[in-house]
């Protein structure tokens, strides 16, 4: 156990109102683990989560603090206090309700944050009694990586092609920020890096490891997908977003056509054929 999380134990074990603590991340894991760059990601499960979050000053018993914030999780639906310790060392602290964890059912976790301890977890210590379920729990099925149904395939799509709509409106408008933010941001976050999943997930086998938010895309991503994400950035320039908004259409219609085509899914490629016809003539007279 290194310095950091003995120190942790030992000063949580100390305060009545944490009731157990739990290491889960690169820390805790074995496939993909720690490295010189990986921070701490701390579940602290307490009697009142509102005393962890909406101040700070329980920190100064961990370290010298050079800053902290608190944002919502990246899974699940909980809050974490992110810190920066002076030693250059962040620590993610991730504030349950000791009221909300069962100690004998974890069906508080939604199936993302379940892949989250099937990936690996230290259980540092515990008074409620959650260890037996955590077990039962990460040495069950694997990680849920089921492909999309109907439905939500054809969503993702529809999604996709209205905001390339939406970016060029507000380009068009002269809200370039917004329309940079759009192509930048939401199509590739929301729906680009899901088809990406999904393509990975058809050719591969069902339980391959997608992660999240594109973690660690390099490793389980087509090659030849990686290789055409440098052109998707937008420049803060309009003729750059149109570039850009072409080439993000043209990988988008190949994956979702190649990914229908391996989950027995119907895709209309003239939707994308629409859409760029529609996008040369609005931009045709553009300064």
């Amino acid at each position: 156990m290194d310095t950091f999380i003995n120190n942790i134990t030992t000063w949580a074990q100390n305060r009545q109102d944490i009731k157990a603590l739990l290491l889960v991340g690169s820390r805790a894991r074995a496939h993909r683990p720690a490295d010189i760059w990986s921070d701490y990601d701390i579940i602290m499960i307490v009697d009142k989560p509102e005393a962890y979050i909406q101040t700070s000053s329980w920190l100064a018993g961990l370290g010298n603090v050079v800053l902290s914030f608190i944002e919502k999780c990246v899974i699940g639906d909980s809050f974490e206090h992110r810190v920066l310790f002076d030693n250059g060392q962040d620590v993610d602290f991730i504030i349950e309700s000791a009221q909300a964890v069962s100690s004998t059912s974890l069906s508080w976790c939604s199936p993302h944050v379940v892949d989250v301890y099937k990936r690996g977890y230290q259980v540092l210590f515990d008074n409620i009694g959650i260890s037996s379920a955590l077990e039962k729990l990460t040495s069950g099925a694997p990680l849920a990586c089921t492909p999309p149904p109907p439905q939500s395939f054809t969503n993702v799509i529809n999604d996709f092609f209205y905001h390339c709509v939406w970016t060029i409106k507000k380009l068009m408008r002269g809200e370039l920020w917004t329309a940079k933010h759009c192509l930048n941001g939401y199509l590739q976050k929301n729906c680009l890096l899901k088809m990406i999943e999904w393509h990975a997930r058809a050719q591969q086998p069902r339980n391959l490891d997608t992660w999240f938010s594109g973690r660690f895309m390099e490793k389980w991503a087509d090659k030849k997908i990686i290789a055409r994400l440098h052109k998707l950035d937008a420049c803060y320039d309009a003729r750059d977003i149109i570039r850009a908004l072409y080439e993000i259409i043209d990988l988008f219609n190949e994956l979702a056509g190649k990914t229908a085509a391996l989950l027995h899914h119907t895709y209309e490629h003239k939707k994308a054929e629409w859409i760029r016809k529609w996008i040369k003539k609005t931009v045709a007279n553009l300064n």
